[in-house]
């Protein structure tokens, strides 16, 4: 099960985003399936205070900006990536969204992911992935169109 029969580190994250039942129902899954734990939560009506994400191995935040009152999409991660360089930060959209995750790669995010139930475990591999040091992209998996032509 676990390698040298030791479980693997927990990872304390700080959640930029809102809370919603998607939210929820990453929690619980964080909580009884994976290593991580929302350790901060920061909602758009919450207002932003993003210096205690110094503490946090990882930060995840929405790459939507303008829920907390930025005027274009990524300008919150721009701004934690200005003041904590060094940061492992890993941005989310709502739907998978190419151009979103090809700017935050470029503005210094190393993972993205998009919210979806089905989406679950890969989120969970993203967060350990880049808390490991490596980054991570995901991308919807595109199934071959299995229907039959006339």
């Amino acid at each position: 099960m676990f390698t040298n029969n030791k479980p693997p580190k927990t990872i304390s994250i700080f959640y930029v985003g809102k809370k919603d039942r998607f939210y929820n129902v990453l929690n619980i899954f964080f909580l009884y399936q994976t290593n991580i734990s929302v350790e901060k939560l920061l909602t758009p009506n919450g207002g932003i205070d993003i210096i205690e994400a110094e503490s946090f191995p990882v930060v995840v935040v929405d790459g939507n900006s303008e829920k907390f009152g930025f005027k274009k999409s990524l300008d919150l991660l721009a701004l934690i990536i200005k003041v904590m360089p060094e940061k492992k930060v890993i941005v989310f959209t709502d739907e998978f969204d190419k151009t979103i995750m090809q700017q935050a790669r470029a503005k210094g995010a190393k993972g993205y992911f998009f919210r979806d139930l089905n989406n679950l475990k890969s989120i969970a591999d993203c967060i350990n992935c880049v808390f490991d040091g490596q980054t991570a992209f995901n991308q919807p998996i595109m199934k071959k169109n299995e229907t039959n032509n006339p």
